[in-house]
């Protein structure tokens, strides 16, 4: 950002720089955060494009600082508010792998797995079906929902790991 407004580039000659794909208060609050080294966002949406701003100015440590943002917004909620929310935590994974928050990224996808039975019934659950890989934990957790007991599937091609079809029978 510095390069920006230093140098040869039009920003160092120019009054207004125009700012581009980030709303006004997205904007103050990275500038907040660049003047006083802390940053509030008041909610996911708006961490994410806090998040999305500081990737675009290459500002690492408040990018995860959202990061973490996230992550306790959506762990705070009870899981009565998670279904009837209209956050979609599909989109704000995909948002994740997007922007390069890998940490927020894998989060997500264990927060998915821990929480399959309210987001199965989202219809945005539907577009994870085909590339991602846990489908088959998702499959497996449907077949096992009404186990009174704990459940581990491991599922690859060695025989000494219980499979789907073993637990079914079993």
């Amino acid at each position: 950002m510095a390069a920006m407004f230093s140098g040869k580039y039009a920003e160092a000659r120019s009054r207004v720089v125009p700012i581009h794909g980030v709303s006004s208060d997205t904007f103050l609050s990275f500038l907040e955060y660049l003047y006083t080294d802390s940053c509030c966002p008041a909610s996911v949406l708006q961490a994410m494009a806090v998040l999305v701003c500081a990737e675009m100015y290459q500002v690492k440590r408040l990018q995860h600082l959202c990061e973490v943002c996230v992550c306790a917004y959506l762990q705070s909620m009870p899981s009565r508010e998670l279904s009837s929310t209209g956050i979609s935590v599909v989109r704000l994974l995909r948002r994740a792998k997007c922007h390069n928050a890998e940490q927020l990224y894998i989060w997500l996808l264990h927060f998915i797995a821990n929480n399959y039975l309210i987001f199965s019934h989202k219809p945005d659950f539907l577009e994870l079906s085909g590339q991602w890989e846990p489908l088959k934990y998702f499959q497996a957790a449907r077949l096992c929902h009404g186990c009174r007991h704990v459940c581990h599937f491991f599922f690859n091609n060695r025989s000494e790991h219980l499979t789907v079809q073993d637990h079914v029978k079993g």
